[in-house]
Order: structure tokens, then C-alpha cells, then sequence
């Protein structure tokens, strides 16, 4: 099974769709962590530079874990941040 997640692409970053309650998925959480992603039917999961999403009407969605509500929706990528790790 080829790893869904590519290595790091500042240029890109992950979009998973799903048309399942969240709890259908948490068991594979792991998976993400390991690079490999979602498995079974129901969903998307891909690396994109952009997204856009168009609604019919106003329609719940989540985005890095935090509801929010729109109709026309765009995703891109931010700025790059230096992270530094003071271990």
C-alpha cells in the first residue's frame, strides 16, 4: 500500500473529506501519523496547494478541528512558519 501523505511540501498540505461521522475514523488516526491515510471507502484524501468548496445552501464544515459554517469556501496555504524546537 503506497503512503497517501507525501514527505514535507511546504506548497501543498492535506485535505481529507470525509461523508462519515468523525467516529467511523478515529480508530485510524494512527494511520495519519504514519504517513498512510484513511482507508476504505467514503472519503478523500489528498495533497493540494488549493481547495475550493461551493455549497448549495450554508453548510457546516471543519477545518484543523475547529466548525465553522459557509456557503462558498476556499483553502489555501499560509505563510511558512521557522519553527524552533528548544529540546
Amino acid at each position: 500500500e503506497a503512503p497517501v501523505c507525501q514527505p514535507l511540501a511546504p506548497e501543498r498540505f492535506q485535505v481529507l473529506l470525509a461523508n462519515e461521522p468523525a467516529s467511523t475514523y478515529a480508530a485510524q488516526i494512527p494511520r495519519l501519523f504514519q504517513g498512510r491515510g484513511f482507508t476504505g471507502a467514503n472519503h478523500i484524501d489528498r495533497l493540494v496547494s488549493r481547495m475550493e468548496i461551493h455549497f448549495e445552501s450554508d453548510a457546516p464544515y471543519m477545518v484543523d478541528g475547529e466548525l465553522l459554517r459557509g456557503r462558498d469556501v476556499t483553502v489555501t496555504n499560509g505563510p511558512v512558519l521557522d519553527v524552533v524546537d528548544l529540546r
